[in-house]
């Protein structure tokens, strides 16, 4: 039991590789990269072009969006491969309206939800909030479409005037701090909203987007989660493909903390022969325990459309470990009893305050 996935080469392919459109032209120093680039681009069957460049040694890469060409120098391989891998170009976003900013929450210890996108761009393969759909190529898109409500202010506005006071959670169905949070601020028009009134916001995030926040943020009125599902960047960038690294989400923890901000630490889904070994929750622990985080833990939730969104990487990695997941997954599997008492052990040493998720 608690087998972790292996590194492998920074010059690996990820599969998510598809999502690459003609619009990316890739300009690369060495003769080796510029084959590893077209091998990478053929398979991903894009037309990119891919050139030598002279001077600097570094990779050049220019992506064009809108008619507008954008360029950045990228120092290493693995640089690259992480800035096409989440700078996609085919992520469609939408304006929208709502007729209500809360509702109701079923999850321990909030009363409302603040959701201002539907859609998250960070493409989370384990995402259980594709769910919400009864459309299943919709659920399975989930990741390349942001709808944004546009006029969610106002609403939440008209309702904090009525509603009896509660917990709300921002965001429990999409990030609050998705990369186009940076560009319309509706989360932070949300904050200074609430930032008037008498609710407590408990704010959870994979995105170092919200030290943008710090000024709102108050000790007492807010609380800051972050999700770090493992500290390996290989895995994460396959798993959680177009999310900050896990020492940027660490370094939320570390700055809203020495705020004097009550933090906590989500460790899940933790997923079977993926990032349950012991070095790996150890690690997750180890962030808790620097940062006098509280950790909360979970385990895979195989809710509708979710095994078969992350079962072409599972079977990618794991062979047959498939079709073992629901049984695996059972809250009294031995699998689950093991691992949860092994997050428990380890909180435990470190002196961590440590809870499941979803008390049964």
């Amino acid at each position: 039991m608690g087998g972790c996935m292996t590194k492998e080469p920074v010059t690996s392919l990820n599969p998510v590789w598809h999502q690459f459109s003609d619009g990316l032209y890739v300009k690369l120093a060495q003769e080796k990269l510029i084959k590893l680039a077209c091998e990478a681009l053929k398979k991903a069957g894009s037309k990119a072009a891919v050139e030598r460049t002279t001077g600097w040694g570094r990779h050049q890469v220019a992506r064009v969006l809108n008619g507008k060409q954008v360029s950045l120098r990228i120092s290493n391989l693995k640089s690259l491969l992480s800035y096409l891998h989440k700078n996609p170009m085919n992520i469609k976003y939408l304006p929208i309206t709502c007729r209500t900013a809360l509702s109701q929450s079923r999850l321990p210890g909030l009363r409302y939800s603040l959701n201002p996108y539907l859609g998250c761009e960070h493409g989370c393969i384990y995402c259980y909030s594709r769910s919400i759909f009864r459309d299943r190529q919709l659920a399975l898109n989930w990741g390349k479409f942001v709808k944004a409500k546009q006029n969610i202010q106002e609403v939440l506005t008209q309702e904090l005037k009525r509603k009896p006071k509660g917990t709300i959670g921002l965001s429990t169905v999409t990030d609050p701090y998705q990369p186009l949070e940076s560009k319309l601020q509706l989360t932070r028009k949300c904050l200074e909203i609430l930032s008037a009134h008498d609710f407590p916001v408990s704010i959870q995030t994979k995105s170092n987007l919200v030290l943008r926040d710090v000024d709102l943020i108050e000790p007492g009125k807010f609380d800051v989660g972050v999700t770090i599902t493992t500290m390996d960047e290989d895995l994460t960038s396959k798993i959680e493909p177009r999310s900050p690294r896990p020492d940027a989400r660490t370094q939320v923890l570390e700055e809203f903390a020495s705020r004097g901000v009550e933090t906590w630490l989500f460790l899940g889904p933790i997923i079977p022969e993926v990032n349950d070994c012991k070095e790996s929750l150890e690690q997750v622990v180890e962030v808790a325990k620097k940062t006098g985080s509280k950790l909360m833990y979970d385990k895979l939730n195989l809710r509708r459309w979710v095994l078969e969104s992350i079962a072409p990487f599972i079977e990618g990695e794991r062979p047959g470990l498939v079709e073992q997941l629901p049984a695996l997954l059972n809250l009294k599997s031995g699998w689950w009893l093991e691992i949860s008492s092994m997050v428990k052990t380890l909180c435990a040493g470190q002196s961590v305050r440590c809870e499941p998720a979803f008390p049964t």
